[in-house]
């Protein structure tokens, strides 16, 4: 049995090491071991998949400082990732309308193979070993890289091939949209947390620059965009998680400058942001009329006398002032009951 592990707590940099060693995996945060089991894996291959998740219901801000591999010498792999937002933070259900917002396709005209790399939470009646990525007017299976957890919440990557015919010359200037699918999802809402390209250049395309002292090039980090949360809450201002038809609730945008500043050192303005409910804008706020909006807190107050009893959702969009940056979105849920 390992010792109880060393004391973890916000703003303090911790080091978890996972060990392969002769029959056993190891687990050590800050030099101590946390955790053994006794198995061996036989892997001749693997992905690296990492990931970080807070106390349940609290958001947490982690800051990742470096991730490295330790072992015989091997050869760098000849891809490179390049990030990529799907249109809704969500997974659609197969028959959903998807918003007519995509990615540009520059990466892919000088991309001998490429497949889309995506992150989703399990939620209860979702089919994820049938999940699909469409892009444009094709789709094509998103496959679990491993296994489907039976446990509600756990979070799954999936991996799409890039059709062929959208790769080298054959590369549409833009792609859209681009959406995942599940089965089940159009009646549940399935978080998107994260995605990505994972592109293989065509031969004689540099994975990176040289620079003039012969090293590699260390790409620049944009401004970024402030931080959002978006929370529902009731007339006296407390969260909810259920209302009644017909009455009214505040939805708090909170856009926070200081915690995106703290992502790159400088912070990026924004043009304004969107509310969508049920893939249905209900308002906008431009918040560069007097020049890019640089964050801010704001309470709209929504109606809920339009929507059916049941399970809904609400997105905020943020949408940058740079037409080149990507833009951020979170969800937040409720259930619409009746009187």
């Amino acid at each position: 049995a390992p010792p109880p592990a060393p004391v973890r707590g916000a703003g303090v940099l911790h080091t978890f090491e996972v060990i392969l060693a002769d029959g056993e995996v190891r687990v050590r945060q800050d030099g101590n071991e946390v955790a053994v089991a006794g198995v061996a894996p036989d892997w001749t291959k693997a992905d690296v998949l990492i990931g970080l998740a807070g106390p349940p219901g609290r958001r947490t801000r982690v800051h990742l400082d470096a991730i490295a591999m330790s072992g015989p010498a091997g050869s760098a792999p000849d891809t490179y990732a390049h990030p990529v937002v799907p249109a809704t933070q969500r997974l659609l259900g197969p028959g959903e309308d998807a918003p007519g917002i995509g990615f540009t396709g520059a990466p892919l005209r000088q991309a001998a193979s490429a497949r889309l790399i995506t992150s989703v939470t399990l939620t209860h009646g979702v089919d994820l070993s049938r999940a699909t990525a469409q892009f444009g007017d094709t789709v094509v299976a998103a496959r679990p890289v491993v296994p489907v957890p039976s446990r509600t919440g756990s979070i799954v990557t999936v991996a799409a091939d890039v059709p062929l015919r959208l790769l080298g010359d054959g590369a549409p200037p833009s792609i859209s949209p681009l959406v995942l699918r599940a089965p089940g999802a159009d009646a549940a809402m399935a978080p998107i947390l994260g995605a990505y390209l994972e592109v293989q250049p065509l031969p004689g395309v540099p994975l990176r620059l040289p620079s003039a002292t012969g090293g590699l090039v260390r790409p620049a980090t944009p401004d970024a965009i402030p931080y959002p949360t978006v929370r529902l809450l009731d007339n006296d201002e407390n969260q909810l998680t259920t209302t009644t038809r017909g009455s009214r609730m505040l939805v708090d945008v909170d856009l926070d400058r200081i915690g995106g500043q703290l992502d790159s050192g400088s912070i990026g303005g924004i043009a304004g942001f969107e509310l969508w409910m049920d893939n249905r804008r209900i308002a906008g706020l431009p918040t560069a009329i007097d020049g890019p909006g640089l964050g801010g807190q704001y309470e709209i107050s929504v109606s809920t006398a339009r929507l059916e009893p049941g399970p809904h959702f609400l997105e905020l969009r943020v949408i940058p002032s740079d037409p080149d940056r990507r833009r951020s979105s979170r969800l937040a849920s409720f259930t619409v009951s009746r009187r």
